[in-house]
């Protein structure tokens, strides 16, 4: 898959779809890879649906979203 592919998933997919192709992204790409396929909004608008989903980098994302949410980065959950 090219990643433009990826992208197209990613923005034409039903939400089920989504919501596999943006935790694989999550999961797997490096942080700064993350940015070029997703925005802010497309990881915390879906928070609570993708946090099942990240395995072994739930611990790294959930960090991250909780940080930004108390730094005023991000709306409140």
């Amino acid at each position: 898959m090219t990643a433009g592919e990826l992208r197209s998933r990613v923005r034409e997919a039903d939400e089920e779809e989504r919501l596999v192709w943006i935790g694989r992204i999550l999961r797997e790409a490096r942080y700064a890879d993350v940015w070029s396929f997703l925005t802010t909004e497309d990881v915390v608008s879906r928070w609570d649906r993708l946090r099942g989903r990240l395995g072994r980098k739930n611990a790294f994302w959930n960090f991250l979203i909780t940080s930004w949410r108390r730094h005023g980065l991000i709306p409140p959950g």
